[in-house]
């Protein structure tokens, strides 16, 4: 029962604010161009601050683990080069390959990790979880960067791939959170406190976006899409990278760290990279929408099958 309850207030409050984007638009607050600005500021302002922040917060020195280091490295690696190869063979069309290859390695771990790591291990257990995140931010938005230029309508040219990585504004706050992080640097409370608020309101507004981008009726166009970006994320990947972790004796906070990385539903990045970047975004608050639905049920068995096992 606490297993079930602590997925329920995990997944809970991300679906009411969904929900409240969906009737802001039924009820004409929130129209298709609000959205459009709204994930141009989310997209070059408020998930960079988000990211900065998460990295800023995080030492080295507190959680330095090698092993998760090269799992979590190997971990994403592995994911993007088995989506880049089964999801071609399953999907024609260019727009929604991009958006499923990233829904298989991109995950929801700012947002779910730290509650469920917190709730299983204790408030003080998160250094770790944060140094899974130094690593896994930065490298899954390298990774999406290149899927979403491999995949767009023009030709794909390593000089522009290369500029959009070097110019996205996610991975220019990856690059500065690291830098700071390294150099320990110290920042003004005047800037700090701003940055935090910002920070904290990033992923709501983006849930509420979400929200108004989804359309029920939509759905079925994309059910097969959306079987193989669910199963993808949230069954196959997590069933293989979870049970190496145990075979290789992952437990405690290492592994719940791990199933923060390896076992949340996709993450709101894949929704408004993919909107900036040419990938079918329709498609994208699909799987993150009903993924989240169904980490409800997955979530709450990994935590039970986990502490049946006492391995957490």
């Amino acid at each position: 029962m606490k297993e079930l309850l602590l997925s329920f207030e995990i997944v809970a409050p991300i679906f009411l604010l969904i929900f409240l984007g969906y009737f802001l638009k039924r009820i004409k607050l929130l129209s298709k161009s609000t959205i459009g600005t709204m994930n141009k500021i989310l997209f070059n302002v408020l998930f960079p601050v988000l990211i900065f922040n998460s990295l800023y917060s995080a030492t080295f020195e507190q959680a330095f683990n090698l092993r998760v280091i090269i799992f979590t490295i190997s971990y994403l690696l592995i994911v993007f080069a088995l989506a880049m190869i089964i999801i071609p063979r399953l999907e024609p069309q260019n727009a929604k390959k991009s958006v499923l290859i990233q829904g298989w390695f991109r995950g929801f771990t700012l947002l779910f990790g730290f509650p469920i790591v917190s709730d299983l291990c204790g408030p003080e257990s998160t250094a770790l979880l944060a140094l899974v995140v130094a690593l896994a931010v930065p490298l899954r938005n390298v990774l999406a960067v290149i899927t979403l230029e491999l995949y767009s309508d023009t030709k794909p040219s390593i000089r522009v791939m290369l500029k959009n990585i070097i110019l996205n504004p996610l991975i220019i706050a990856c690059a500065a959170g690291l830098a700071a992080m390294a150099f320990e640097f110290d920042m003004p409370t005047i800037i700090k406190k701003p940055m935090e608020d910002i920070a904290k309101v990033a992923s709501p507004i983006a849930l509420i976006l979400l929200g108004g981008f989804f359309e029920f009726s939509k759905v079925k166009n994309n059910l097969k899409q959306i079987l193989i970006g669910v199963l993808g994320r949230l069954v196959i990947t997590p069933v293989i990278f979870m049970g190496a972790a145990i075979l290789l004796g992952f437990a405690g906070i290492e592994l719940a760290s791990l199933l923060a990385l390896c076992c949340v539903p996709i993450g709101t990045s894949t929704f408004v990279m993919s909107h900036q970047m040419g990938g079918d975004s329709e498609l994208a608050v699909q799987l993150i929408v009903i993924g989240t639905i169904v980490s409800a049920v997955t979530i709450f068995l990994w935590i039970f099958a986990l502490k049946q096992l006492a391995l957490i």
